[in-house]
C-alpha cells in the first residue's frame, strides 16, 4: 500500500489560514469526522479505507 499526500497550499498559506483562524476564533471541531490515531501501520490502512470507501463527511485526520 503506497500512502501519498496532498499539496493544498503552501507553508505561508497554512500560516495566513492558522492566524485568521486565531483572529476569529474559530474552531474546525465541525469539520472533522473522525480521528485515528497512527501508532501501527494497519490503523493507518483502517484510515486510508475509510476515505476510499467515502464514509466520512468532513475531515479524516491521521494523529501522529
Amino acid at each position: 500500500m503506497r500512502y501519498r499526500g496532498i499539496n493544498a497550499g503552501s507553508k505561508y498559506d497554512m500560516e495566513d489560514f492558522c492566524a485568521a483562524l486565531s483572529a476569529c476564533q474559530t474552531s474546525l471541531d465541525d469539520s472533522i469526522d473522525k480521528v485515528f490515531p497512527f501508532e501501527q501501520a494497519e490503523q493507518a490502512e483502517e484510515a486510508v479505507r475509510y476515505v476510499w470507501e467515502g464514509r466520512q463527511i468532513g475531515k479524516a485526520v491521521l494523529k501522529l
